[in-house]
């Protein structure tokens, strides 16, 4: 969860409101509520095993 907050608070701007845990298609996903600069609050579903699985193949290039 910590690492998905990081990555969603490094890639937008704004203030995090709050972070869940949900199940969606049969995987663990991270949902974070944030409040944007323009004061609406966005929601963002992060999927940390999807950013790894992207990340190691990057690596393999």
């Amino acid at each position: 969860m910590a690492d998905s907050i990081r990555h969603v608070r490094r890639s937008n701007r704004g203030h995090i409101i709050a972070a869940d845990r949900m199940l969606s298609n049969g995987r663990q996903i991270n949902r974070i509520k944030l409040v944007d600069d323009r004061g609406r609050v966005r929601v963002i579903e992060d999927d940390p095993q999807r950013r790894r699985a992207q990340r190691s193949r990057r690596d393999d290039d």
